[in-house]
C-alpha cells in the first residue's frame, strides 16, 4: 500500500491518530501551516523530505519501522519526538529557525545520522534515548545543542571495567 501526501497543503492543523502507513508513506513538499500531530503511527518507510513544518508537529509513540527521511526538511517552531521506536531516523541538510525548538525524548534509535545542516535554534535537547547502532553527526554547525542521559551504547557482553562478582 502506497500513501501519498506530497506536495499538499495543510492550512489547518492536522491529527493522525491510530493509524498504520503499510508500506511507503511519502509527505515529501508538504506545506503545514498549523499544528500536526502523529500519535501511535506505525510508518514503514517514510519521506518529509522538503517538507515545511510551519508550527508545532509533535511524534508520540510512534514506531518508525525502516527508514525515516527528513532531508531537507525546515522546522519552523516546535517539534518533538516522544516515546517512539525508530530504526533508521536520517536528519539531513535540515533548516532550523532561530524560533525552532527540537525535541527528541524517551526514543529508542538503531541509527540516528545528523548530517549537513546548520543549527539556528538555542533549543535542540536530546534526552533520555538510546541508541543502538549507530549514532552519526557530520558536516553539522550545532548551537546549543544537548544531550542528557542518552545511553549510545550497544550493551552485548559486560564491559571489562565492571566489577565482577566474589561469588562464583
Amino acid at each position: 500500500m502506497y500513501t501519498n501526501f506530497s506536495e499538499t497543503i495543510f492550512n489547518k492543523g492536522i491529527i493522525f491518530n491510530n493509524i498504520t502507513f503499510n508500506n511507503y508513506a511519502n509527505f515529501s513538499k508538504t506545506i503545514l501551516y498549523e499544528d500536526v500531530s502523529f500519535n501511535n503511527v506505525i510508518f514503514i518507510t517514510v519521506d518529509f523530505k522538503e517538507t515545511i513544518f510551519n508550527n508545532k508537529s509533535t511524534f508520540i509513540e510512534n514506531i518508525f519501522d525502516e527508514k525515516t527521511n527528513f532531508n531537507e526538511t525546515i522546522f519552523k517552531r516546535k517539534t518533538f519526538l516522544i516515546n517512539c521506536k525508530v530504526i533508521n531516523l536520517q536528519l539531513e541538510n535540515i533548516n532550523f529557525s532561530e524560533k525552532s525548538y527540537f525535541e527528541i525524548r524517551n526514543t529508542s534509535f538503531i541509527e540516528l545520522v545528523l548530517s549537513d545542516f546548520i543549527n539556528h535554534t538555542n533549543n535542540f535537547l536530546i534526552s533520555d534515548v538510546k541508541i543502538l547502532k549507530k549514532l552519526e553527526i557530520k558536516k553539522c554547525v550545532l548551537n546549543n545543542m544537548k544531550f542528557t542521559n542518552c545511553d549510545f551504547s550497544e550493551k552485548i557482553c559486560p564491559s571489562p571495567f565492571e566489577k565482577k562478582s566474589k561469588i562464583s
